[in-house]
């Protein structure tokens, strides 16, 4: 036996009183119209209402939901493509000459920001990611990383520590310590200094360079000694 359904027009439920639905039967309790108390359709095919042409359906006040945020939260709609959540447009590459790397913060990649940050110069495009020399597919991952951040290849590396014989240039042990030999660099100019063992490096970071608290540190070492 075949189930009636809704008398209502375009409503395929099950009837279940006076010919109506549940959802009908309540709201001719409720208002007194099966039809009444419903939220009015939507038009259809309307699009966010952006000059540039946005094509995503429009949600509120003519404004798709990502234009309509960011309209109530600086007051401009913005560019009609999405943007990087540090607000670079996407698709747009690295201000860095021949860099292709997509821009993600202030107009930079990702590669040349945090070389920036760290040494206040983006570097050359020559040493960013997927640039590598060849044969680097032999290098270890502490010879790829003193490449990516200092521009260093193995054989500069190598250079600078058998110019130093071998040595810290502070210290001179042939005991590099920790995870290595630390390269120096400055921090205004990003320009390779010296190659240290690894406590040394880490006490003229702890120092902060100030000859002042080094002079210091050698006076407070000799009265241990003395003591």
């Amino acid at each position: 036996m075949i189930k009636p359904t809704c008398s209502i027009p375009d409503c395929e439920a099950p009837a279940r009183a006076r010919g109506w639905c549940d959802k009908h039967w309540k709201r001719w309790q409720r208002h007194g119209d099966p039809l009444a108390g419903r939220t009015p359709p939507k038009p259809a095919g309307r699009i966010c209402r952006h000059p540039d042409g946005c094509l995503r359906p429009a949600r509120k006040l003519g404004w798709c939901t990502m234009h309509y945020w960011r309209i109530r939260e600086s007051g401009d709609a913005g560019p009609a493509a999405k943007l990087t959540r540090h607000g670079e447009l996407k698709g747009t590459t690295c201000a860095l000459d021949d860099c292709d790397n997509a821009a993600i913060v202030k107009g930079w990649c990702r590669f040349h920001y945090d070389r920036l940050r760290h040494t206040g110069e983006p570097g050359s495009v020559l040493s960013k990611r997927g640039r590598l020399p060849e044969g680097s597919r032999t290098w270890t991952p502490g010879q790829r990383h003193r490449f990516y951040k200092y521009g260093l290849t193995p054989e500069a590396f190598d250079a600078i520590l058998a110019k130093q014989g071998g040595r810290c240039y502070i210290c001179e042990t042939d005991t590099p310590g920790g995870k290595g030999w630390s390269v120096d660099h400055s921090h205004s100019s990003g320009a390779v200094r010296f190659i240290a063992c690894n406590p040394c490096n880490a006490a003229l970071g702890f120092i902060r360079e100030d000859p002042r608290i080094a002079k210091r540190l050698y006076e407070v070492t000799l009265e241990l000694q003395a003591a």
